[in-house]
């Protein structure tokens, strides 16, 4: 039962990513709209579902994959302030979007896996309305 509703979701979400990838092959849609876009896509309850059947060390494991494929990258984005943060998780969202060509299993894959990196998963609490607005405590891994 589980497994239908992630491929009830996972099918959801990549009819989405295809239209968002006619669109914007179209010129429809700009960098900064396809970034809001995906923002939405990975605060939806498709996404949720689909990321809540990951497991936890496996979720590590893809964490410590994409810090290993770029280091620097990772310090410079878990270094910046909150604020520069927010405005710079759409951009990585597009950034993957068009680095995996064509819409795929992949592509969402590495979208969502985006999404929850560390510096990044407040944010799509935020747009879930998860947060209420307030500030939560949360702990830094020594692998952050």
């Amino acid at each position: 039962m589980a497994e239908d509703k992630v491929g009830e979701a996972r099918d959801t979400l990549m009819e989405r990513l295809r239209s968002l990838h006619e669109l914007f092959g179209r010129k429809v849609l700009t960098a900064r709209l396809l970034g809001r876009q995906l923002v939405q896509l990975v605060s939806s309850d498709e996404a949720r579902t689909i990321c809540a059947e990951i497991p936890a060390k496996e979720q590590e494991a893809r964490r410590l994959l994409i810090r290993m494929s770029d280091p620097e990258q990772w310090r410079n984005d878990s270094q910046k302030s909150e604020e520069e943060r927010r405005n710079l998780f759409p951009a990585r969202l597009v950034e993957v979007f068009r680095s995996k060509g064509e819409p795929s299993d992949e592509m969402l894959d590495a979208i969502l896996d985006t999404a929850n990196l560390p510096f990044f998963v407040g944010f799509v609490k935020d747009e879930r309305g998860d947060n209420d607005g307030q500030k939560k405590n949360s702990r830094v891994s020594v692998l952050d």
